[in-house]
């Protein structure tokens, strides 16, 4: 491997910095670019690389970029217990090197403020992935990236040619700056900087999507190597989901609780964008729903990037329903005739949408854990929350039935979640929480339940889950293709799942993984003090259902502070240069992540529905 330009002696730059090997430094790009940019194109694999062999790369990007990979580093000298504890002293670097010259409107500082951005969140620091955020959507909109006139412009080359992947990049960092500024907001009181009026940008082409296609990243979940990729146009669905999540989000945090009356639709926008959401759903292409058959068909044909996107794109739309309509839940034990008829029926079919939306959602998580693990953002915690806020309700535990399905549901959105807790501090804090959710989800309907939940057998399938069909659509429950999803998607013995799932223990419940002894519940019940005469959080409360800003409370830097003990979720008393990483002689890196994550979806029991069954 060539030296690099910069570096002089023993990792040391021209500049006084030290730098890893090359060899290293080329292993955590990769990294980076697998993990990161697979999903937030921000920055060009084979322009980064240039810029680094050539000495022209900007330091506090190349930090950043490495801060992301070395978390999924299996290389010797890289890898950490936690994994996440490797990249912080390559994030904490980055940020020594942040100066008045990274305001300035380039898109190497841009690209910078985007990955910190992401950082940042998942570090569980809120406020920070949101000032970060900011700034990345500030220089957007400096340099014109949100107006259609600037990205339609030509970028020449030196030889005078127009550089048409430098067009394509441009754009696809606008549209992920937008959906980074969407995810950091949502669950916290913190608004949107970017307004559905302030762009008039056009979505990216399959055309764009070829020319910046990553050779290295061209291979299915089983690793076949892929000449098309059947979700390469997928982005553009995405990004429309993104816009309507956004707007989603943004209004129901002016949806007020009020105990003492009735009211639904909370907030007067509802319908529209109820609407929307199912236009989205019912106009997407046959190629791109959510189906058992196309599920079985894109794990051959698309690349892991690509599935990962599909994927979240469906449960962000999930999320985005149960965003809208679980204050319905409220009102769940309201009667016909306590309400005007017309009030009753849509509090109901509200209702109806949440558990339309859950059926779905835990299908779609269970695909996320066993076929792409680590490949997903920390951003889908949100969604891993509003699932796990609305199964904690009554409406999904009146009976015996109910509440086996409901706990099950709890340990898939856990089992995910853990999986992701060792690279991203908010994932492990969110673990915590959804860890002590399922146990008082146990302890508070489990009661009157006990005999029946523990003397039936764990493979039973209810008379409901014989049913079969082809997609899941916004009317279609998860029985109605449970028979087609123990059919199309085989189990592989040799495959393992996350080694970090719970575990049964006599009484049915949970118990966590050893590292992690300190109860989170806490957290909740300081940020929503509102109980119930037994002293639980009121699960099944407007105040509770209605909070929109309750998820950032718990997960980021809430307003009070933590009663739980244990280590930091800051890292920055750390040594930044540990001499094993920074300036040493390393033998060429051929680690990879140390987490292995199967290709295929097991642990179908006959036709029992996926999140029925013991993660």
């Amino acid at each position: 491997m060539a030296t690099h330009p910069a570096m002089e002696g023993k990792g040391r730059s021209n500049d006084g910095d030290f730098y890893p090997s090359m060899d290293i430094v080329m292993h955590l790009v990769d990294l980076f670019f697998k993990n990161l940019n697979s999903v937030f194109p921000l920055v060009h694999r084979r322009t980064l690389k240039q810029s680094i062999q050539n000495g022209t790369v900007s330091k506090p990007l190349l930090w950043s970029v490495m801060g992301i990979g070395a978390r999924f580093s299996d290389h010797p000298s890289i890898r950490a217990d936690p994994p996440y504890w490797a990249g912080e002293r390559f994030a904490i670097k980055a940020t020594s090197l942040i100066d008045a010259t990274m305001l300035e409107p380039t898109i190497p500082n841009l690209q910078f403020w985007g990955i910190m951005a992401c950082l940042e969140y998942g570090r569980a620091s809120g406020s920070r992935a949101w000032i970060y955020g900011g700034l990345a959507v500030r220089i957007c909109q400096e340099l014109g990236l949100n107006r259609e006139e600037t990205l339609s412009s030509p970028i020449l080359k030196k030889d005078g040619s127009v550089d048409t992947a430098a067009m394509a990049l441009r754009r696809r960092i606008f549209w992920s700056c937008y959906c980074l500024d969407k995810f950091a907001s949502a669950g916290t009181s913190r608004p949107q900087y970017f307004d559905a009026s302030d762009c008039d940008s056009t979505l990216p082409t399959v055309t764009e999507s070829v020319l910046l296609r990553d050779l290295f990243q061209c291979t299915s979940i089983e690793g076949k190597e892929l000449a098309n990729d059947s979700l390469m146009d997928v982005t553009r669905h995405y990004l429309r989901m993104v816009m309507i999540f956004g707007e989603s989000t943004k209004f129901m945090t002016r949806a007020k609780s009020d105990s003492e009356s009735v009211n639904w639709p909370p907030v007067p926008e509802f319908n529209n964008l109820d609407a929307r959401l199912r236009s989205w759903k019912s106009d997407l292409p046959e190629r791109f729903q959510f189906s058992v058959n196309n599920l079985n068909m894109h794990r051959r044909s698309a690349s892991r990037n690509y599935l990962t996107l599909w994927l979240s794109t469906h449960a962000v739309w999930c999320t985005t329903m149960m965003v809208l309509h679980r204050g319905s839940l409220a009102y769940s034990e309201v009667s016909p005739s306590e309400v005007p008829e017309d009030l009753y029926r849509r509090i109901q079919a509200s209702i109806n949408s949440c558990r339309v939306s859950i059926d779905e959602a835990m299908v779609l998580f269970k695909a996320l854990r066993d076929l792409v693990g680590p490949n997903v953002l920390p951003f889908m915690g949100y969604s891993a929350y509003i699932c796990a806020t609305v199964l904690m309700t009554s409406t999904f535990s009146k009976d015996a039935e109910s509440f086996k399905k409901s706990s099950n549901a709890l340990k898939v959105l856990y089992s995910m979640i853990d999986g992701l807790a060792p690279f991203w501090p908010m994932c492990e804090r969110l673990a915590l929480t959804t860890r002590d959710l399922l146990l008082t989800h146990s302890r508070l309907y489990d009661t009157q339940y006990r005999q029946d939940y523990y003397t039936e057998p764990v493979d039973a399938v209810s008379p409901s889950s014989q049913a079969s069909a082809q997609r899941i659509s916004a009317t279609d429950s998860l029985a109605s293709v449970e028979s087609s999803v123990a059919a199309a998607i085989t189990s592989d013995p040799t495959s393992k799942t996350s080694e970090r799932r719970l575990e049964e223990t006599p009484f049915g419940l949970v118990k966590g993984p050893s590292a992690q002894q300190h109860s989170a519940l806490p957290l909740l019940q300081e940020s929503f003090p509102l109980t119930t005469s037994s002293g639980e959080i009121d699960f099944n409360s407007s105040e509770f259902l209605y909070d929109s800003a309750l998820f950032g409370q718990i997960m980021f830097d809430a307003a009070k502070p933590s009663t739980q003990s244990g280590p930091s979720m800051y890292m920055d008393e750390q040594p930044v240069f540990p001499t094993d990483i920074l300036g040493a002689n390393s033998s060429n890196a051929n680690g990879a992540s140390s987490t292995e994550h199967p290709t295929t979806l097991n642990g179908l029991v006959g036709n029992k529905p996926l999140w029925e069954q013991s993660p």
